[in-house]
């Protein structure tokens, strides 16, 4: 897992993974902003989107503003994400 998802965050925001353990990864960005370190659990199962009652619901939600939202999903997706259906919220 720490390997696609170290591709994901470099593709997606442009940090660089520079290191790798058994189950981690380190990505830094070359320009100095956020870095993110990614650990891997061998017990891992997806959340369940939207969420349900009594399923696994998400582990961090993490907002990115994109210029071309199709754009930018399609790309995530060619990385290693998942489309998830868009949840209508009343008033929004």
């Amino acid at each position: 897992m720490r390997e696609p998802m170290a591709r994901f965050y470099e593709g997606s925001s442009g940090s660089r993974p520079v290191r790798f353990g058994p189950r981690w990864a380190n990505c830094f960005d070359p320009n100095g902003g956020v870095h993110i370190n990614i650990q891997g659990d061998g017990s891992y199962q997806p959340p369940t989107w939207p969420e349900q009652p009594g399923e696994l619901t998400k582990m961090l939600h993490f907002e990115v503003e994109v210029d071309d939202l199709q754009r930018a999903t399609a790309r995530a997706v060619e990385l290693v994400a998942r489309s998830a259906v868009a949840a209508t919220r009343p008033g929004s």
